[in-house]
């Protein structure tokens, strides 16, 4: 871990002071001759250079007048990767871009992520919480808490490197991995990296969510959506159609093929029994799932609450979510009361505002 964060600082001066220059990139592919691969800069969203497999073997030849982040390869044959000057291999079979030194830093922290992920999973399987490719009943508390240890490890490791990148695309995709993991450190970090790290799209995107988190955080009024299409009619769907018309709203965001979103599901015909339902509904929002999936997840889990299909990804950018399934509970005027309600969760929240009004 020490050698790796020298070489980052390293690696950081030399970048800082010699940004421009040539590139090639030599790679194979065993594909027929004459398909096309295309080079493109996702930074600046351009397309850099076109060229053809020959004999299994392609080449990429350019100028840069500083590191960026391309695509290379044409549908499944692409892999991406920081270009910065110097020459690239790339093994385009396995996706294997390697041989500049801020791209093979960049390969050992993506191996480093992935290895961290592999090791929490194998601790699941071992302490055997999963079986039959469902989670054992009971055994939420245990997970949840190897996926803190985990990450926990993968933060601290994704700010080491981000501290000794601030000035460059690595830092750029650390910062990345820390909002995944921790949005109010993902906002220290941002005030101190450069303005091309701060540019780099997925940074920009981000920080556009964690913006808009703050705009929808408990105690603030409801931020409306429209779906087009979205009700079941084909009508089109606003999250005001239910939210802030007088009763206290839990709003599921769910997807068919979420086998954590499952798990949601008797909390939330729980709190339909329990529950006076004049004072109180439940509205479910699929999001990221096919119309047809939807519907048949609704009658297999019979899932009886009002439901708004077809979100896509509208309410995550609203409500600045990563992950599903996640909950929301309203008050009767629209006040966002408790954000992230996961099961027992929920019917303590929804116990909690009824009691106080």
């Amino acid at each position: 871990m020490k050698k790796m964060i020298f070489a980052a600082l390293m690696c950081a001066a030399i970048l800082t002071s010699c940004t421009g220059g040539s590139y090639t990139i030599n790679g194979t592919l065993h594909v027929p001759d004459g398909v096309e691969l295309y080079l493109v800069d996702l930074v600046a969203d351009d397309t850099l250079s076109v060229t053809k497999v020959a004999d299994s073997q392609f080449t990429f030849a350019g100028e840069l007048e500083k590191a960026t982040y391309v695509y290379l390869g044409q549908g499944r044959n692409r892999v991406r990767f920081i270009l910065e000057p110097g020459t690239v291999s790339v093994d385009l079979d396995q996706r294997m871009p390697s041989g500049t030194p801020l791209l093979d830093e960049s390969n050992e922290y993506q191996a480093r992520i992935k290895e961290i992920s592999s090791q929490r999973m194998a601790e699941i399987r071992e302490k055997g919480l999963i079986k039959g490719g469902g989670i054992v009943p009971g055994a939420e508390p245990q997970i949840d808490s190897i996926f803190a240890f985990y990450r926990d490890i993968q933060l601290a490791f994704a700010d080491s490197v981000l501290l000794a990148h601030k000035r460059d695309l690595l830092g750029a995709l650390a910062l990345s991995d820390l909002y995944g993991c921790d949005t109010a450190l993902f906002a220290r970090r941002y005030s101190i990296v450069s303005k091309d790290v701060r540019e780099f799209p997925p940074i920009a995107q981000a920080y556009e969510r964690q913006q808009q988190f703050y705009k929808t955080q408990e105690g603030e009024m409801f931020t409306d959506f429209t779906v087009e299409g979205g009700n079941a009619d084909g009508s089109d769907a606003h999250l005001a159609d239910y939210v802030g018309r007088g009763k206290y709203t839990l709003v599921n965001f769910w997807s068919s093929w979420s086998r954590p979103c499952r798990l949601v599901y008797p909390y939330l015909r729980a709190s339909l029994r329990i529950f006076d339902n004049s004072r109180f509904e439940v509205i479910g929002v699929a999001v990221g799932d096919r119309r047809e999936n939807s519907l048949n997840a609704i009658e297999e889990y019979e899932l009886s609450w009002p439901q708004i299909l077809d979100a896509k990804d509208i309410p995550l950018n609203t409500y600045s979510f990563t992950t599903i399934p996640y909950t929301i509970l309203f008050g009767p005027d629209g006040t966002i009361l408790r954000r992230g309600l996961r099961n027992e969760d929920i019917l303590d929240a929804v116990e909690e505002a009824l009691l106080v009004e």
